[in-house]
Order: structure tokens, then C-alpha cells, then sequence
């Protein structure tokens, strides 16, 4: 299983609680249909906590038991307990200090998400498409499949995979981009939109004009200015497109 990072942990367990809103249960169920990684954290959520709850059952505490809890009220709630890869992660967190905990960027779940493998069906698209939104455009037209996605602070990120290698970030949200440190050798294309979104897209190794075409795609998407000539002119550039390198 793939390490999940301090914030997933943490949703996985709110998750399994039932301590999440509307908005982010939805998004971390988003998340759970196409990360195996989240799915088998959940699964472990679950069976320590029906352990724990065989191993010790509902009671009152005794008077030692109240006078040890009232010793240790700074001591990391049980919910962050789940194995110990978690409690090493809470150490390293203290060890480490702010910039373990810090927000990542949208440079750095890029670089995770691209790092990671997806399987994309043969055929074409894979069921993710279909939740196709406002906060994940349908990129069909490239070629590419939304297959995980990030909910930062101030915004939200959907990785896409294709075939021949290819990968793409968007971010959508209220960061503001001229602040975000650039990665190297990364295609980068940013727009804002009316209602004060701004966007990003992130690639490495993708054919230019591909790359191009859907920065232009998505800029009109956003934008809500897309029409049938701009679909078929961004599959046509795909399909001419050189193979993703990198």
C-alpha cells in the first residue's frame, strides 16, 4: 500500500467516524472509488477499531483510570493509534516540526500522483469520467481519464492518466498562483476565471501542442465558452500528438 500522508490519515478516520460535512464525505468518497491506498486504510480503520472496541467495551472508568486520563490530556487522540505506520508518522511529525504538517502545494501532489500507477482500461475510459463536473472537466477529447483526485485548503486537484504515459494536474480553487513555486522542466499553463477561480495544469514530457490544446480547451470550459469545433480540434491535435516522454 502506498503511504498515505498526516491530512489523509486524518480523513480516513473522520471518514470512518462520520465526523465529515456533505461536501467532504462526498469528495473522500470521490477519492476512495479509484485510490486503493485510501480503501485499504479504511479497512484497517475499521478492523482496529472493532477490535478495540471488542478488547474493551463501553464502561465507565474507574477513579485510577480518571486520574491517569487527567494526567494526559495532551496525549494524541486514539483515533490517530491505526497501526504503526501512523505512529511513526505522528513522531516524525513532532520530530520534524510545521514543515512536516504544512499544506503540500500543487507541485507536490503533481509529483506524488504522477509517481504512482493507474490502470486505465483498454477501451478507453474508465468509470471515473463519469463524474465529470465543474471541478472535474471531461477530458476525454485528450485522451485522458481523471483517476484520483486531492482536496487542498483552498481548492481542489484532479490527476488524469492516459495512454502512452501521459499525466496532467488541474488545480481549481481560490490559491493563489503567482505564489506557487514552479517545478522544473513542468509545462504550466494558469487562468482565472470570473468568479475568481483560478486554474492550473501541470504536465512533464507531453507533446506541446497537446499540452497547448488543452490548456486552450479548458481555459473556454471554465469559462463555459466551449463548442463542438473546440472539442473536435483538441482531438485532432491528440491524435496527431507525439507519445509523453518522462
Amino acid at each position: 500500500m502506498n503511504e498515505l500522508n498526516e491530512n489523509d490519515w486524518e480523513l480516513v478516520n473522520a471518514y470512518h467516524d462520520g465526523e465529515l460535512s456533505d461536501v467532504e464525505r462526498q469528495a473522500m468518497e470521490s477519492r476512495l472509488r479509484f485510490e486503493p491506498a485510501l480503501q485499504e486504510a479504511l479497512r484497517d480503520v475499521a478492523s482496529v477499531s472493532a477490535s478495540l472496541g471488542a478488547l474493551r467495551p463501553e464502561t465507565g472508568p474507574s477513579p485510577s483510570e480518571q486520574v491517569a486520563e487527567a494526567a494526559n490530556q495532551n496525549r494524541w487522540p486514539t483515533r490517530w493509534l491505526v497501526g504503526g505506520a501512523v505512529a511513526a508518522a505522528i513522531a516524525l511529525a513532532v520530530g520534524l516540526g510545521p514543515q512536516f504538517t504544512s499544506e503540500p502545494s500543487v507541485f507536490d501532489v503533481h509529483t506524488e500522483l504522477a509517481g504512482q500507477p493507474f490502470a486505465i482500461d483498454v477501451g478507453g475510459m474508465t468509470p471515473a469520467a463519469a463524474a465529470s463536473s465543474k471541478d472535474i472537466p471531461d477530458l476525454a477529447g485528450a485522451n485522458l481519464t481523471p483517476v484520483a483526485m486531492r482536496t487542498l485548503e483552498d481548492g481542489n486537484v484532479t490527476h488524469y492518466a492516459g495512454h502512452n504515459g501521459c499525466r496532467l494536474t488541474y488545480y481549481r480553487g481560490l490559491l493563489d498562483l503567482d505564489g506557487e513555486d514552479s517545478m522544473k522542466d513542468a509545462q504550466l499553463a494558469t487562468w482565472a476565471t470570473a468568479d475568481n477561480i483560478n486554474h492550473m495544469i501541470i504536465a512533464n514530457g507531453m507533446d506541446q501542442g497537446k499540452f497547448d490544446a488543452i490548456a486552450d480547451f479548458l481555459r473556454l470550459v471554465t469559462k463555459q465558452q466551449v463548442s463542438e469545433q473546440m472539442m473536435a480540434s483538441l482531438e485532432e491535435t491528440t491524435a496527431n500528438a507525439g507519445r509523453c516522454v518522462g
